[in-house]
């Protein structure tokens, strides 16, 4: 397998010639805008859906909270605690909750939004839960302020443009809400441009306060974003090909044929696929954390536009399954939703299954347009977010599966040279005898690999 690097990546800042390692990046800093794509639907009952707007309420009610005690701190998606559990609140903070629950819960508006959500048999997209949960969002505001003022956290004075604000908001969702019946293309196409006009507005209004646009025009986006992460835990990619002779892969990952492509050797599996051993956290003894090689396989990638489509209350996987019962599946009264069937003993080992089975087709696909890469990719991932630090997402390699390096066309001189002495010190080092190095040459066109002759010794 091949893996085109910038000399940036492997000789400056990040040494991971030197250092004999393989970084895997966040899917964000790739270059497909479908990679790691999911579409996202929610589609359950009453149960579900409250519980739903209670985990809202109960994030706002953090940021706010963060926002009152630590006036200067910026706010994160971090602060947006959507692992919280009823079980961590305070006896004061719960009775202050639970109060704003069941002011917001009665709330008419509320009470015919959840009863139509839970009642809809189409499924509910991201838009369109934004703009449901954007109406919730003001009405909450309201509400807490209320209750926090009660509680002397807050002046009464802030809620007064808020409460007009989610007034005219309710009542312009209630009216579109009527068209889903009679006209249900009509209702979507309400949906979408009522999502337009309130990005706009709210842009106007707070735009030039930061926690203030956090707060009042971010939270619902970005506690969409957030609540992604209780299905699946992140995934990491490293990149490579199986082939290093495609002029356009080296102009555009060989740096304009200034990098060079480290060609590593793999192990076949039973298979048929291909792995490289890799070094990763194998246990933990007091404060000492142990390593040890673990395979690791090449995924071959896909091309196609398709994206995956997750159902939402389905897929809760994240979660220990105690939790998701408890916080999601269940109600104040103690009832539990016919969503959380697939939780049962006879049911749960075939629902893990497929559940895993498609955690990293995002990760593996890409339009047709990147199809003549022919890429392979290593993916890597934690469920206890350890990967969420970079230095953690450079795994290293035994130099002995680092078979040979190719030079770009462009690879100056001084680095090439560089390289060199990084090989013969580490071949020393290793009791190797030697290592191939090549270089990239332009031939009638089209790019031809020729051995150099290099003494490591």
């Amino acid at each position: 397998m091949y893996r085109f690097r910038s000399i940036q990546s492997l000789l400056g800042q990040y040494k991971e010639l030197e250092n004999q390692e393989i970084y895997f990046a966040n899917v964000e800093s790739l270059n497909d805008p479908l990679e790691g794509k999911r579409e996202y639907f929610w589609s359950g009952d009453n149960i579900v859906w409250t519980n739903l707007y209670k985990q809202y309420i109960n994030c706002l009610v953090h940021v706010l909270l963060i926002s009152k005690i630590n006036p200067d701190k910026e706010l994160e998606d971090k602060d947006i605690l959507i692992f919280t559990r009823k079980e961590d609140h305070s006896e004061l903070f719960q009775t202050h909750i639970n109060e704003i629950y069941t002011r917001i819960l009665n709330n008419e508006y509320i009470n015919r939004h959840l009863q139509f959500l839970s009642q809809k048999t189409e499924e509910t997209h991201q838009n369109e839960l934004y703009i449901f949960l954007k109406i919730l969002h003001y009405i909450a505001l309201e509400e807490i302020i209320n209750v926090q003022t009660k509680f002397g956290l807050h002046p009464q004075s802030n809620s007064k443009n808020i409460s007009f604000l989610k007034q005219v908001l309710a009542i312009h969702l209630d009216e579109i809400v009527k068209t889903y019946i009679l006209d249900p293309s009509l209702y979507y196409k309400y949906i979408g441009e009522f999502k337009d006009e309130l990005n706009t507005a709210e842009l106007e209004m707070h735009h030039h306060i930061r926690n203030i646009n956090f707060i009042n025009t971010e939270f619902t986006e970005r506690y969409i974003n957030v609540l992604k992460k209780l299905i699946y835990p992140e995934c990491f990619v490293a990149c490579f090909m199986d082939n290093c002779t495609n002029s356009s892969i080296w102009g555009y990952y060989g740096d304009s044929h200034k990098g060079v492509c480290l060609k590593f050797r793999t192990y076949t599996i039973d298979d048929g696929n291909h792995t490289i051993d890799l070094e990763k956290i194998s246990g933990y003894s007091g404060s000492s954390t142990s390593y040890d090689y673990f395979p690791h396989t090449f995924e071959k990638m896909n091309y196609s536009s398709q994206i995956q489509k997750i159902d939402f209350f389905r897929n809760l996987g994240v979660l220990p399954l105690p939790i998701s019962l408890k916080n999601w599946y269940t109600d104040s009264n103690g009832k539990t939703s016919e969503l959380a069937n697939y939780l049962q003993e006879d049911v749960i080992k075939t629902w893990r299954e497929e559940y895993w089975s498609k955690f990293f087709t995002p990760y593996l696909n890409k339009t047709s347009d990147w199809k003549n890469e022919r890429e392979y990719r290593l993916l890597i991932y934690s469920a206890l977010n350890t990967f969420d630090n970079p230095k953690n997402r450079k795994l290293k390699y035994k130099f002995e599966d680092l078979e040979a390096i190719i030079f770009g066309m462009n690879t100056p001189k001084e680095d090439q040279i560089k390289i060199i002495d990084i090989i013969k010190n580490k071949c020393k080092e290793n009791n190797r005898q030697s290592f191939d190095f090549y270089k990239a040459n332009s031939s009638n066109g089209n790019v031809e690999i020729k051995k150099l002759n290099i003494n490591i010794n």
